[in-house]
């Protein structure tokens, strides 16, 4: 992936608000600062928002120039509800772009809470019919949503046809068509993808990040109650893994 140096006054402001939030929210703070950031040209058809793999930030310098300060933080505290949620290690043979907008329909709703939905970019999928479903099962409902639409009728059918087949074209043409930011699956150095063993090896290590980060927000008493669960999650993950290894 082409990579660039950022504009010194977009690093800049980059840097301030990310180090907010380090402020503002331990949690997704620490989540972030472990990420590396890598700046893209505005033309890059790769990402052309913000993504990432878990290990990274790609971040679109046109994208990022042309959002608020509260859109910034909303789609960085986004960004790392996918790495903690581990929809990058999630994502299997799905089809990457509705991966992509069923992580959103999950995540979206805890962004809100942090955030403000107010600072959501235009374009963000928030729906309440989809509230307390995980990606998988969204993705799910979104197929078989997509099945049982009618291919012909009358002119309403016809117009909803249209917003459908504009709403793939945009697909086509964007990495992430919520322009919310979002997420790849990660690969080897050379372009390979991680077999499953290294999959269960990162997410074993993502927990371990997950309980850790956690940590200073639950003494503050700053945890917000929709990660709870998140990171119980998590450490229950830790506890299997480590049974695993005696049982070994």
């Amino acid at each position: 992936m082409e990579h660039i140096e950022p504009p010194v006054q977009s690093a800049k402001r980059f840097s301030k608000i990310r180090s907010r939030m380090a402020m503002d929210a331990a949690f997704f703070g620490s989540i972030c600062m472990r990420l590396k950031v890598v700046w893209v040209p505005t033309v890059s058809t790769e990402v052309d928002t913000m993504a990432t793999d878990g290990k990274h930030l790609f971040i679109n310098v046109g994208f990022f120039d042309g959002l608020t300060d509260g859109g910034v933080r909303f789609v960085l505290v986004h960004e790392v509800l996918h790495v903690t949620d581990g929809h990058h290690l999630r994502i299997g043979k799905r089809d990457p772009v509705q991966w992509n907008i069923a992580a959103d329909y999950a995540i979206n709703p805890i962004a809100a809470e942090q955030c403000g939905k107010a600072d959501m970019p235009e374009g963000g999928l928030f729906d309440t019919k989809y509230a307390g479903m995980s990606a998988e099962q969204i993705y799910g409902a979104i197929r078989e949503e997509q099945q049982q639409q009618p291919q012909s009728g009358n002119d309403d059918d016809n117009q909803s046809g249209d917003k459908q087949g504009n709403a793939k074209s945009e697909q086509s043409q964007s990495s992430d068509p919520a322009r919310c930011g979002g997420v790849i699956a990660p690969t080897n150095d050379d372009g390979s993808a991680l077999s499953v063993d290294q999959i269960e090896q990162a997410k074993k290590e993502l927990a371990q990040t997950v309980a850790q980060a956690a940590q200073q927000d639950e003494k503050r008493g700053q945890l917000p109650g929709s990660l709870k669960e998140l990171v119980k999650n998590a450490r229950q993950a830790q506890v299997d893994w480590k049974e695993r290894c005696w049982d070994a």
